[in-house]
């Protein structure tokens, strides 16, 4: 009867460097340094995305630590063309993004963040299906394998291929 009154949710776990924020944007307007500016057509692409499978967004990037409050985040996603994806992070003030202090293995970061989901949020949601979006491998064998999306040219951020293997992953269900 629990599950009856939970809500299904979809979760794609995202980083930023290499994925939203590329060499390929930075380059195009001749700046150095720091991967700050997102793709805007990987923005464009995960607002479609977040509409129609009704996902939301939980950051994971190494950064992180720098994007400490969400409104700020949000007002990033709108300047690059979000129309609705501000709206898909996560809605929890700890939750939005992982916190987990242990950088070299994102499988770990993303258990611990579904250990604080299930404490937090287990009567009111269930997660449906999820994807991992991340130019860096999750770490040594993960049970995330299957929900990975593994963007290989991190300079130039998700391509067509991966666009393409997050849909299959969140058609899955």
């Amino acid at each position: 009867m629990k599950n009856i009154e939970r809500k299904p949710i979809n979760i794609i776990f995202l980083d930023i460097e290499g994925v939203l924020a590329t060499h390929r944007v930075q380059f195009s307007r001749f700046q150095r340094g720091l991967m700050e500016s997102f793709d805007p057509v990987v923005v464009n692409f995960l607002d479609g995305v977040c509409s129609k499978y009704l996902c939301y967004i939980v950051v994971t990037s190494k950064s992180r630590i720098e994007y400490n409050d969400i409104e700020w985040f949000k007002s990033r996603m709108i300047q690059c063309g979000a129309n609705h994806l501000d709206d898909f992070l996560f809605p929890d003030g700890e939750l939005w993004r992982t916190t987990t202090t242990n950088f070299e293995c994102r499988a770990l970061e993303i258990d611990d963040w579904f250990t604080k989901f299930h404490k937090k949020h287990d009567d009111k949601f269930f997660i449906n299906t999820y994807a991992v979006i991340d130019d860096n491998y999750l770490g040594s064998i993960s049970m995330h394998d299957n929900h990975f999306v593994h963007v290989s040219k991190s300079c130039d951020g998700m391509a067509y291929k991966d666009f393409k293997k997050l849909v299959e992953i969140l058609e899955k269900n």
